[in-house]
C-alpha cells in the first residue's frame, strides 16, 4: 500500500512539473535590446508610420499616405526604434493614380522625441509583412 502511494505521489509530481515547464516554455521571453511586438493602433506607432511616409514622400517627390499598418515592433535603445510594416499609397505628381505597395520602415525616436527615418524597404504583401 505504501509503495502504491509513493508511486502515485511521484507520478502526480512528475505530471505537475512537466505541465509547469511546458507552460513556461511557451511564454515569449523578451530579449534585452531585441524587438518586441507592438500594438498597430498605438499612437506612437501611428506617429512613427506617418513620419516615415512623409519623410520618404519628400525624398521620392511623391505623396505617400499610410493605408494600414500590418505589424509593428519596438526596440528600446537610447530612444526607441519602431519597425513598422504597412500598406502605403504613393502618387507621383505626374501620375493620375496612386500605386499601393507594402513597405517596412524603421523609425528612430531619440530621447528628445525627434524622429528620423532609418530605413524604408519594399516588401511582398504576404511574406515579410505578415511574419514581422
Amino acid at each position: 500500500m505504501k509503495i502504491k502511494l509513493i508511486i502515485f505521489t511521484f507520478a502526480a509530481l512528475f505530471i505537475f512539473i512537466g505541465s509547469a515547464s511546458k507552460s513556461f516554455a511557451q511564454q515569449e521571453v523578451p530579449i534585452a535590446g531585441g524587438y518586441m511586438q507592438a500594438d498597430v493602433k498605438h499612437k506612437d506607432v501611428i506617429a512613427a508610420a506617418g513620419f516615415a511616409a512623409t519623410t520618404q514622400g519628400k525624398k521620392q517627390k511623391s505623396a505617400i499616405k499610410v493605408v494600414s499598418i500590418k505589424t509593428a515592433k519596438t526596440q528600446i535603445v537610447a530612444g526607441i526604434n519602431y519597425q513598422v510594416c504597412m500598406e502605403i499609397s504613393a502618387k507621383k505628381k505626374s501620375a493620375k493614380t496612386a500605386a499601393k505597395q507594402f513597405v517596412t520602415a524603421v523609425v528612430y525616436r531619440n530621447l528628445q522625441n525627434k524622429y528620423s527615418l532609418t530605413s524604408w524597404t519594399a516588401v511582398a504583401e504576404n511574406s515579410t509583412c505578415e511574419s514581422n
